[in-house]
């Protein structure tokens, strides 16, 4: 077969097997949490083989509709890069004659990810690859309560959305709907943020994405130089952990003062997590015939 869309009791069967693999699955086993509890609508799961499977695909369901941030999203998991390579090739998996917002596919793939695409007319880009850091420990996160003086630690509200857009509009312009996805993750998953006492400032901040994985981590320029990443990273893996959740983020490999400080705070590297987020942009003239031929 070239793939078998999962059945709703498939996807819990998926999940359950996912969480014995924590932490290197995190980022599809929430993603299929996020599905399974309604937070995350319309999407579907196609796996290349089942029970046995090595690699699957999540994407928006044909002809549904689903938030438009997510759109043009494919999430992918393997156990093999090659088999995945392959897996993305067969018809009927990726709809190329569209743009493909590709989610945790792995660097290896990006070169013949590439020349696939160029074959079909299209373009492909990424960006810098990234490794997966967690807490894999079975004690709590000691977090100290090292809040600086003259500011107040607590969580994101829907309302801060708008301040995040400026920051992030540019590093997500692939994506439609960008500020209402701010409010659904701000509204429906752990933040942390950091505010000036006396004017209510924003001025450190860090965010938990529909992957589950910490992101968007952020301190004014102004207030750099300090710890305040630190006590925001600290709280939002507290709070994540104290739900019951593994606390993760994907690390750019060149981001070294970010790794280091979550090898500092205990945080880990997860063998095999180097992973990207690249972009398909399919030619102009591509048509249904031509796409056949490639």
């Amino acid at each position: 077969m070239m793939y078998k869309v999962l059945t709703q009791d498939q996807l819990v069967q998926l999940h359950a097997t996912l969480k014995e693999s924590l932490p290197g699955t995190a980022k599809v086993f929430y993603t299929i949490r996020h599905i399974l509890n309604g937070i995350l609508t319309n999407f579907e799961c196609l796996v290349d083989s089942w029970p046995k499977y090595t690699c699957f695909v999540v994407r928006p369901c044909t002809g549904k509709e689903v938030p438009a941030f997510f759109q043009y999203s494919y999430i992918c998991h393997t156990k093999s890069a090659s088999t995945l390579k392959y897996f993305l090739q067969r018809p009927g998996v990726i709809d190329w004659t569209k743009p493909v917002n590709f989610s945790g596919i792995p660097y290896d793939l990006i070169p013949t990810s590439r020349e696939f695409c160029r074959k079909l007319g299209g373009t492909m880009q990424c960006r810098p690859p990234h490794f997966m850091y967690a807490w894999c420990k079975t004690v709590p996160i000691d977090l100290a309560k090292d809040i600086p003086v003259g500011f107040e630690l607590g969580s994101l509200c829907k309302s801060d959305a708008a301040a995040l857009l400026p920051v992030w509009s540019s590093s997500l312009s692939e994506h439609d709907g960008i500020e209402e996805y701010f409010k659904c993750i701000l509204e429906n998953f752990e933040s942390s943020c950091l505010r000036h006492t006396s004017t209510g400032e924003l001025v450190a901040y860090a965010c938990r994405k529909f992957n589950g994985s910490i992101s968007m981590v952020y301190v004014k320029p102004e207030y750099r130089g300090t710890h305040f990443s630190g006590v925001v990273f600290k709280d939002i893996a507290s709070k994540i952990a104290a739900n019951g959740d593994t606390p993760f983020g994907f690390l750019a490999t060149d981001s070294n003062k970010l790794i280091e400080m979550a090898r500092i705070l205990g945080f880990t590297w997860v063998p095999q997590s180097n992973m990207t987020w690249a972009t398909y942009l399919p030619s102009i003239k591509m048509t249904q015939s031509e796409r056949i031929l490639s």
